[in-house]
């Protein structure tokens, strides 16, 4: 029996031509997840080929995809960006990543 797991964000309301806009909150690691969703795809690599490639092993990537992974730390991501080639500043540029975009608590 599989079970799912829900993941709640916190959503953030803003006004503009009076009507209100939702926009849900995502944490670091759900902008983490959706950059390596996009490398890979762009790379057509797997989740086990950026292991080989990266050093990170295959579990720990497989949790970070699953969004079981709580806290996603620096060194992760200069390996992980490594092994796709990029550096970590490139990886890390989007807009996703900027405060006002993440819940942060």
């Amino acid at each position: 029996m599989s079970t799912k797991r829900l993941i709640y964000h916190p959503i953030k309301f803003f006004i503009c031509d009076r009507l209100i806009y939702i926009r849900y909150m995502k944490n670091i690691n759900d902008v983490v997840v959706d950059r390596l969703c996009k490398y890979l795809n762009d790379q057509n690599l797997t989740q086990y080929k950026l292991a080989q490639l990266s050093g990170v092993p295959f579990p720990t990537i497989k949790s970070i995809m699953q969004r079981r992974t709580k806290d996603i730390n620096l060194k992760t991501i200069i390996m992980l960006a490594d092994g796709l080639n990029i550096s970590a500043s490139e990886f890390l540029n989007d807009p996703s990543f900027s405060a006002e975009n993440l819940e942060l608590n």
